[in-house]
């Protein structure tokens, strides 16, 4: 009975149409001085730009809003703060990535992306806000940063700048997961034979 349980859940999930995007994510892996600073950060595309591939170079002095959704990136989110200053912290998302207005000088931001047809998503990503800058630079296993704050203290003040490295990765649909996982249980139920209950 569980094994058709599995069985019909697997099929109802493969059924599903997949998530509308493909999502690339930065893990920190360290920094320099050690403990420093955090980053994190993450680019969600539309599965037809993952498809074909990407080639986006954008920054603050567009002369029009930019469309991102018609150039396929359906999020981006990136952060960086100094340990123990959080008022130095800085972030940034899609909605802050505006062309300059006049008589404006923030906030100052370039983004660089590209990718081969359904391939790894490298780049880069720069972004301040008059007082703080973060800029990110976005290839696989090999990706780094850079953070300063004119609020962030000895390390990562004025005085001088934090380095940090990561890995920039394709994060796995939840739905596969999913997916994956009930295909291990439905192995595992299939293998398991009931025990046979001996007659006195």
């Amino acid at each position: 009975m569980k094994t058709r349980i599995l069985l019909l859940a697997m099929l109802l999930l493969a059924g599903r149409p997949a998530a509308a995007d493909v999502v690339f994510t930065f893990i920190q892996t360290g920094s320099t001085p050690t403990g420093a600073v955090t980053a994190s950060g993450s680019i969600a595309l539309s599965d037809a730009a993952f498809a074909s591939g990407v080639n986006i170079s954008r920054n603050y002095t567009n002369p029009l809003p930019t469309d991102w959704n018609a150039l396929g990136i359906l999020g981006l989110n990136f952060a960086a703060e100094a340990i123990g200053f959080p008022i130095s912290g800085i972030s940034a998302s899609l909605a802050n990535l505006i062309p300059l207005s006049f008589g404006s000088t923030i906030p100052i931001w370039s983004l660089a992306l590209s990718s081969a047809p359904s391939g790894a998503l490298s780049g880069s990503f720069y972004f301040n806000n008059s007082q703080s800058d973060m800029r990110f630079t976005l290839n696989g296993a090999s990706s780094s940063g850079d953070f300063n704050s004119d609020a962030g203290g000895p390390s990562c003040g004025v005085s001088g700048i934090c380095h940090f490295t990561g890995t920039f990765v394709r994060v796995p649909e939840p739905a596969s997961l999913a997916l994956f996982g009930l295909g291990i249980a439905g192995l595992v139920a299939f293998r398991r034979k009931p025990e046979r209950r001996r007659s006195a």
